[in-house]
């Protein structure tokens, strides 16, 4: 008779399972996003602060952190080695921080955290079009069609379109319009229960 396999790896797949369910659901929620990266991105700063002030604490700081505080006090134009904007970060982070290992740690993490960020936000902004037409279709309970992202070529070709809106409909997809719809804001007042459930999908809240 086989042994039945243990359960463990699975115990701890389901223990895990949940919370990354739950984070992934608050990531995707245009209501909840913005407040689940900020704290995400603070943890994952703090965290790995307190690891490189416990992980170095007992050897010196890398040269090259003390070239730069040793060039942030004396800062220029950049030198044929470096240009100018490390060192002007330095000086302006230390002119709060303490001068500690643990204050470098945190102004290293803190760049890096800044970049995550800037990167979450442009994806979020130039999301493909493929997922923004998916998530269209899914709220209006419609099926996918592949043809959809093809709507161009499909007009260039049949040119069905016969009023003098052709070139709006076939312009391809644009991202300069958005958040323009808060200038009518006070006007779309009465409407906005209606509405309501549109811009909280499609994440024209934020």
């Amino acid at each position: 008779m086989a042994s039945s396999p243990s359960t463990g790896g699975n115990a701890a797949d389901r223990l895990l399972d949940r919370p990354v369910k739950r984070l992934l659901a608050a990531l995707a929620d245009p209501a909840r996003r913005e407040r689940t990266v900020v704290m995400v991105l603070a943890a994952y700063c703090g965290l790995w602060t307190l690891y490189g002030a416990i992980a170095k604490g007992s050897q010196d700081i890398h040269f090259d952190m003390g070239e730069m505080i040793a060039w942030s006090r004396e800062t220029d134009w950049g030198t044929p080695k470096h240009p100018p904007l490390g060192a002007w970060l330095v000086r302006a982070w230390f002119s709060v921080f303490p001068l500690a290992d643990w204050a470098y740690y945190l102004f290293a993490m803190a760049l890096a955290t800044l970049a995550l960020w800037i990167a979450w936000k442009v994806a979020a902004r130039y999301l493909d079009a493929e997922k923004q037409v998916r998530r269209a279709l899914d709220t209006l309970s419609l099926p996918w069609d592949n043809r959809v992202l093809n709507y161009r070529q499909r007009l260039l070709d049949t040119k069905r379109v016969t009023s003098p809106t052709f070139a709006a409909v076939a312009e391809p997809i644009y991202k300069r319009a958005i958040g323009r719809w808060k200038n009518y804001e006070r006007l779309l007042e009465p409407a906005m229960k209606t509405l309501e459930p549109f811009i909280r999908e499609f994440g024209y809240s934020t």
